[in-house]
């Protein structure tokens, strides 16, 4: 890697400031190429900001001629920086033109356009980061909740690092314990038998499996859940979507079929995202129009995490609730500011072991209950870990499934007295799989693929 990189390091667009960053054996020297201040970036120690400014072509050299921007530039020297190379960060003003001048400027110098999380992945090759660390650093800024921050910050901190390395450390003791008997079998020295390895790789093994089962809330955490509003006509289902959201997403009309499509916002839920899509009511109907938004219900319905069945506390006697029957459902009474007391009772008799919410969309009676109550019934199958962080990408739970599978024959294989060496041979692939979460034995294919998910200034 001895090209130097460029790219910009903030989101295209109109903004206050733009930030065009280089790394690299050349990332001073260009920069120090359209600098213009008393002081030159090569004679700047480390960690420094200089003033100054900017000349985007040759004639720029003189007053009056030419493009400038006053800016301010920050040196960061090996190994002290993101990628453990020269890394310099041009802070000029914000503006799609000015930053792609300044880019055009220093590829004209000798830089290369950076290709996506080349330097995230510089990091990684590095040895600043290893790959769960850099793949954390996506997550951080894919996050949208206070929760999902913590847990992106947990494995950039190097937590779960820390707690693959050290399940390979103890299995690497194991392995080689047995090794050791594989050598010297002849001897008949007492050392290696795999049936004494037993309750230690039990002890890895519970505790793979105690990581494995945090992936469910950490999904959860990391990708956000759906929840579909579904009903019949005017029971208040935008209404309702519209009050959780606190803004007037969907059309409310007292006319009967007023929403005819899919409406959808988001809202985060105590540090859990949720996507609510409101619905087309469900009724029978002519219109071809209407029958398409009621199939489209029925498919979010299906494909929701859970499922609201607003019925109208005001209204006539409600209609078959059976719809939601078996179902992760909540049934959400609305109206309750003008709600019937028959009424009430008729759908608290029908609800059978289905919760039951009361809530006023109008004045906002029950919401917070509600939203509580859809909180806990998304997180009723992902527990919060008691210690530690959680699992948020699937590719680090297959890695440690695919190792607490290996361990699970090494076991077997021991317990039944098979030869030490298919017991070694199984604890060797579950390193490699735990090995693949921190990059040691990662499929160069893979690391690529991993990167490519970035933006190209990171």
């Amino acid at each position: 890697m001895t090209d130097t990189i460029v790219a910009l390091a903030t989101p295209s667009g109109e903004g206050g400031i733009a930030i065009v960053r280089l790394s690299g054996t050349r990332a001073i020297s260009i920069a120090d190429s359209l600098f213009r201040a008393p002081r030159r970036l090569a004679d700047a120690p480390t960690h420094t900001l200089l003033y100054g400014r900017l000349a985007l072509n040759d004639s720029a050299a003189s007053p009056g001629s030419g493009v400038f921007d006053e800016v301010l530039v920050s040196v960061m020297r090996a190994p002290r920086s993101y990628t453990r190379e020269d890394v310099v960060e041009i802070n000029c003003h914000g503006g799609i033109r000015l930053a792609d001048e300044v880019i055009r400027a220093c590829v004209s110098l000798g830089a290369r356009r950076a290709e996506r999380g080349e330097f995230t992945e510089r990091a990684f090759l590095n040895g600043r980061l290893d790959l769960a660390q850099a793949e954390a650093v996506l997550d951080l800024v894919k996050a949208r909740t206070k929760d999902a921050l913590s847990a992106a910050y947990y494995e950039l901190n190097g937590g779960l690092s820390a707690r693959i390395n050290a399940l390979r450390d103890r299995l690497t003791a194991s392995l080689a314990r047995i090794e050791t008997g594989l050598e010297f079998d002849e001897e008949d020295l007492g050392v290696g038998d795999p049936r004494a390895e037993s309750a230690a790789l039990r002890e890895i093994l519970s505790e793979i499996s105690a990581l494995v089962g945090t992936y469910a809330r950490g999904r959860l955490i990391a990708e956000g859940a759906s929840v579909a509003i579904i009903g019949p006509p005017n029971v208040g289902k935008s209404s309702l979507l519209n009050a959780i959201l606190g803004e007037d997403r969907a059309i409310v009309s007292h006319i009967p079929g007023t929403t005819r499509d899919l409406v959808e916002g988001e809202a985060d839920l105590d540090g859990v995202r949720v996507r609510f899509v409101d619905t087309a009511g469900l009724r029978e109907t002519g219109d071809a129009v209407e029958r398409e938004g009621t199939k489209r219900a029925g498919r979010a319905a299906s494909a929701a995490d859970v499922v609201l069945l607003v019925c109208d506390g005001s209204g006539e006697i409600p209609w078959d609730l059976t719809p939601v029957s078996g179902r992760n459902a909540i049934i959400v009474i609305n109206k309750m500011d003008k709600a019937r007391n028959e009424v009430l009772s008729v759908l608290s008799a029908s609800a059978g072991s289905t919760p039951v919410f009361r809530v006023s969309a109008l004045s906002g009676e029950g919401l917070d209950t509600l939203c509580r109550g859809i909180r806990d019934a998304l997180c009723a199958d992902a527990p919060e870990p008691k210690t530690g962080g959680v699992i948020i990408r699937a590719r680090h739970a297959d890695a440690l499934s695919a190792a607490g599978s290996h361990l699970e024959r090494a076991l077997d294989e021991a317990t039944g007295q098979t030869r030490s060496e298919l017991v070694a041979a199984d604890i060797r692939l579950a390193l490699d799989a735990l090995g693949s979460i921190t990059g040691e034995t990662t499929p160069e294919d893979i690391i690529r693929r991993i990167f490519s998910e970035f933006c190209v200034g990171k």
